[in-house]
């Protein structure tokens, strides 16, 4: 199992381990949630073609506004576009946080998407090792109770990506962001300069977990967001990927969240 999903599962293990102790006397006051959902990005086979990402995107658009796969500045557009730039493969799931919907609880439906870029070389230099960009995001809305009674608050949601094979470069955000500084800008600087994006940030903070964020060889690289927020939030970021010529990357992205419901 990779470290930070290890790490994450003793953390979620030990919030759940505190819930049970306090449930029984408070009763819904402490409601808590916490979980991850794991994406398998193989580079030898896209889950979706371009033009089926296209009208993916064009949904979560409609589904989560500004929150979107491409943030407020592109619209559906993939702001990837470029000449050396190349599509390799998209993918993306959707996973519940909590209780089904028809059930009393936490309910917080969250999607995962993650966007391989192959970075052609100029016609007059030979590389190496090859060079990718990989643009993930995740994107949350907690449901909320018809009566107002136990309302729900997105507390922690993140998205990240652990190489098996390749190693980890440059990486967008790089340091703590807050609403102040929104909308938040996403990109790599270099040639060429994309993908990139702007997004809002409602609440809370964004930046890459000190102690899961990692370059180089079979690298790892995590975005968290963490506050207290009871609509959509959601949190995207680049990084540059390297291999061998004769390999292909097999990939982890993963979202993880936790949320709370009713207040003390």
């Amino acid at each position: 199992m990779p470290r930070s999903h290890t790490r994450r599962r003793v953390l979620l293990a030990v919030g759940a381990a505190g819930t049970a102790t306090t449930t029984g006397c408070l009763d819904w006051l402490t409601r808590s949630a916490s979980d991850s959902h794991r994406l398998s990005v193989s580079e030898a086979e896209s889950a979706h073609t371009a033009t089926e990402f296209d009208a993916y995107a064009g949904r979560i658009r409609d589904r989560y506004g500004p929150h979107g796969v491409w943030g407020i500045q592109n619209g559906n557009q993939d702001p990837g576009s470029s000449e050396r730039l190349a599509l390799v493969g998209a993918w993306s799931d959707q996973w519940v946080l909590g209780s089904p919907a028809e059930d009393e609880g936490i309910h917080v439906p969250i999607d995962i998407a993650a966007v391989l870029y192959r970075v052609e070389a100029p016609d007059d230099r030979t590389e190496e090792q090859a060079t990718h960009r990989l643009w993930m995001w995740t994107a949350a809305t907690p449901t909320q109770p018809d009566d107002g009674a136990g309302s729900t608050t997105l507390t922690t949601l993140s998205v990240g990506v652990e190489l098996e094979r390749g190693v980890l470069g440059s990486y967008s955000p790089t340091t703590s962001i807050g609403p102040d500084d929104a909308p938040v800008g996403i990109g790599l600087d270099g040639d060429p300069p994309v993908p990139q994006a702007r997004r809002r940030l409602p609440a809370g903070r964004i930046q890459p977990d000190p102690d899961e964020t990692t370059e180089g060889k079979n690298g790892a690289c995590v975005l968290n967001w963490s506050g207290g927020h009871g609509t959509t939030v959601s949190v995207a970021g680049v990084c540059e990927l390297r291999r061998q010529p004769d390999r292909d990357y097999e990939l982890t992205v993963t979202s993880d969240a936790s949320a709370s419901q009713g207040t003390l």
